[in-house]
């Protein structure tokens, strides 16, 4: 059941992905999908303490948007950062905000030197940095340390029973 809803999640975030590679916008639906997500996962016991999942939510929503009016973050990233942060809950806010900033970061500064190095021309999308992937990483991390995390135990447990 976990999987599911896992690889649903990674596919709304792909989707977010691709279309900020390609336009720098991520489609409102896409939040709102992963938002509507949890409500069955929550329901089917996938996450625990609903009531801090919803409470990080609203803290990261009133913080993104801040940013968004502080001109830090673009409005598509400001709905999605919430919206897995719904996912992430309070036991893993934090690694999922480490691994985001510092994938967004590197993704900045990998484009700020291959613009540099190109000299590229001045474009609609010359300052932004597609945010999405550094946001899908984040979840990736959060989603994947407690599968990372038994893996060598049930490893061990399969050398143990000589299968």
């Amino acid at each position: 059941m976990h999987l599911a809803f896992y690889t649903i999640l990674f596919a709304l975030l792909g989707w977010a992905v691709w279309t900020d590679l390609r336009s720098r916008l991520i489609p409102n639906r896409i939040p709102l999908a992963v938002i509507l997500l949890f409500i069955p996962a929550a329901w089917s016991g996938v996450v625990g303490e609903v009531w801090m999942h919803l409470a990080v939510f609203v803290a990261v929503l009133i913080v993104s948007v801040a940013f968004f009016a502080f001109g830090i973050l673009g409005g598509g990233d400001a709905k999605l950062i919430p919206a897995v942060s719904l996912w992430a809950g309070s036991d893993r806010l934090v690694p999922f905000l480490v691994v985001m900033t510092l994938t967004g970061g590197l993704l900045a500064l990998i484009l700020l030197v291959r613009r540099r190095l190109r000299e590229e021309p001045s474009n609609a999308h010359a300052g932004s940095v597609p945010y999405a992937v550094a946001i899908a990483a984040g979840a990736i991390a959060i989603v994947s340390e407690p599968i990372v995390n038994a893996f060598p135990a049930s490893f061990l447990e399969i050398l143990r029973s000589g299968a």
